[in-house]
């Protein structure tokens, strides 16, 4: 799962967390793991899975709370690509079943894409017919678009685009989408439907 730490337009999976994003997060969450990491691009200190994990290369056969609590999860996504680690969907289902049947803690940025099926069944819970049992505990949107930092790799190859006359600014920008923190977490006691609570959070 090649460039892991990345959120991502739809066509390039070049894209980064900004620290202070990460960090910010992290002292709400106290995370434990990085879900989708390479060695290059962990934020956690070697605590992170993915290509060159002492933990686990692959983090969507693996169950997350094997390795503890609590994880941040910022998934590759390429729409088309072919690649399953790119399919935003099995990301969001892994997270959904982790906090469903572990009790397992994920925070992830995900698109904000209601209108998508899986969106409909990982963070809502509707499932075909009735309730699903289970949803995404909250849902933190930004009032703005988040300045995802590109990887060097991304940045070398819009340079020599640009260099070549394919593109009017060398500058990469940040993902092409409206992204949210989904949190799944432990259900609480809940009874029945619910629906994850909807907050505006600018971590700016």
């Amino acid at each position: 799962m090649m460039g892991q730490k990345v959120l991502h337009s739809s066509e390039d999976v070049g894209w980064r967390t900004p620290a202070s994003l990460f960090e910010l997060l992290e002292k709400v969450a106290e995370f434990g793991l990085d879900l989708a990491a390479s060695r290059e691009t962990s934020l956690m200190d070697g605590l992170f899975l993915g290509p060159g994990s002492s933990l686990a290369e692959d983090a969507l056969n693996v169950s997350w709370r094997d390795f503890g609590k609590c994880g941040f999860l910022n998934p590759p996504y390429q729409r088309g690509s072919g690649n399953p680690s790119y399919d935003i969907a099995r990301w969001a289902k892994k997270a959904w079943e982790e906090g469903a049947h572990h009790g397992f803690e994920t925070w992830g940025l995900f698109p904000y894409a209601t209108q998508t099926a899986w969106w409909r069944r990982y963070v809502e819970g509707h499932a075909p017919g009735g309730w699903a049992g289970y949803a995404a505990s909250e849902v933190w949107r930004f009032p703005r678009r988040v300045a995802f930092l590109p990887s060097e790799a991304t940045a070398a190859r819009m340079e020599a685009a640009f260099k070549a006359g394919a593109r009017t600014s060398a500058k990469a920008g940040g993902a092409g989408h409206n992204v949210a923190v989904v949190i799944w977490r432990r259900n609480p006691g809940f009874v029945g439907i619910w629906q994850p609570a909807v907050r505006y959070w600018d971590f700016r």
